[in-house]
């Protein structure tokens, strides 16, 4: 098993660079990673492999922070060097840098089971013109820079309450079982779903909404391979469905989903609105329309993930009465999304994600008989 914790730091203490492992068969990729992380003052490029055999032969001598991974190389691929990783004693993050294509994204999901940590996406930039080059820089700028730095920030940002739209005043949480279960998460997030959802039964009384950052490529495939772990009906959610007790609703890639009331039930909503938090689908688009149900009773979970996305959620909810859990640092792939909703004071809980499933049963089930 792969260690969890880097510390930026040389022998004398002192902080040092971010060091990155290229491994992709492209000249071209190669040439633009460089270009843009040589003008990056926090990370350097470490070692460079054009196919995964030779990656391994590296790594166990650089002993890279992130190892920034290419699917499909010849030797060995991206999924034949993630199983070799997990025999031998590294502490490197590890990004997969592949398409958008359905394939891809296939490839992407089993790549995470495997031990990636996260994903971004290769853009099918013309390496050959000047104009290409540019805009391959700035995706990986704006993409892939992001996600190597998140492994590494000390602490997620703290906001003071009045940031968030905080009430001082106390809160009364609603009585009785909660009505719906939600969940955010991001970075890690499909890796935790996939531990977490699979123990809740078939006949749990509530619908559960899943709000997970990802491209819309890659939501569908998801959703399949929870369904076929689940006891669970889980399917993307759907413009217009009525929310119904003992179903997951996954948000679909590049769509906000919202709950409103209709008549005596309450029906899923989808939008192509701006991005929240620089993301669609956005976890406090979703928390807040729950905020909005008078007759909701909602048990709120933010698990793992990279930025602050369900936070002002997380407020409106809390102020309406909610439950607000999220997952604690030591088992978070990143602890951004929980982080900042803890430091917050947000959270009347913090769990550890082995123990997630048994608390929402706890709480969603008292006294249960389960199937």
């Amino acid at each position: 098993m792969r260690k969890r914790i880097i510390r930026l730091t040389n022998e004398a203490g002192k902080p040092r660079k971010i060091r990155v492992m290229l491994v992709d068969n492209s000249v071209f990729v190669h040439k633009v990673l460089r270009e843009v992380m040589a003008g990056e003052p926090d990370m350097e490029v470490a070692g460079v492999a054009f196919h995964g055999g030779k990656a391994l032969e590296i790594i166990k001598t650089i002993d890279p922070d992130v190892l920034v991974l290419d699917v499909d190389m010849p030797v060995m691929d991206g999924l034949e060097v993630l199983r070799q990783l997990q025999t031998l004693d590294l502490s490197a993050r590890v990004i997969m840098y592949s398409g958008l294509t359905e394939r891809a994204a296939g490839i992407t999901l089993e790549a995470l089971r495997l031990g990636a940590d996260d994903y971004a996406p290769k853009g099918d930039n013309d390496y050959a013109s000047p104009a290409g080059l540019l805009d391959a820089e700035e995706k990986v700028r704006q993409e892939l820079i992001p996600k190597i730095r998140q492994f590494f920030q000390s602490a997620p940002q703290v906001l003071p309450p009045e940031a968030l739209g905080i009430s001082t005043a106390p809160v009364v949480h609603k009585k009785g079982v909660p009505t719906i279960v939600a969940i955010a998460s991001s970075t890690g997030g499909p890796v935790a779903l996939a531990e977490v959802l699979p123990g809740l039964p078939a006949n749990l009384p509530q619908p559960v909404l899943v709000a997970q950052h990802m491209p819309a490529a890659f939501t569908p495939l998801l959703a399949k391979r929870l369904a076929a772990i689940c006891a669970l009906q889980v399917d993307e959610a759907r413009h217009g469905e009525p929310l119904l007790p003992g179903k997951i609703y996954l948000a679909p890639g590049d769509q906000h989903m919202k709950v409103i009331a209709a008549g005596n039930g309450m029906v899923v909503t989808l939008d192509r609105s701006d991005p929240v938090n620089g993301v669609r689908p956005s976890a406090d688009v979703l928390f807040r329309s729950l905020a909005g149900l008078p007759r909701a009773n909602v048990l709120a979970l933010v698990m793992t993930g990279m930025g602050r996305d369900g936070a002002r959620g997380a407020a409106e909810l809390r102020e309406a009465g909610a439950t607000i859990w999220a997952q604690d640092e030591a088992t978070s792939t990143v602890w951004g999304m929980p982080g900042t909703v803890v430091r917050a004071g947000l959270a009347e809980q913090v769990h550890p994600l082995p123990e997630i499933t048994k608390a929402i049963l706890n709480k969603a089930m008292p006294g249960r008989q389960l199937n």
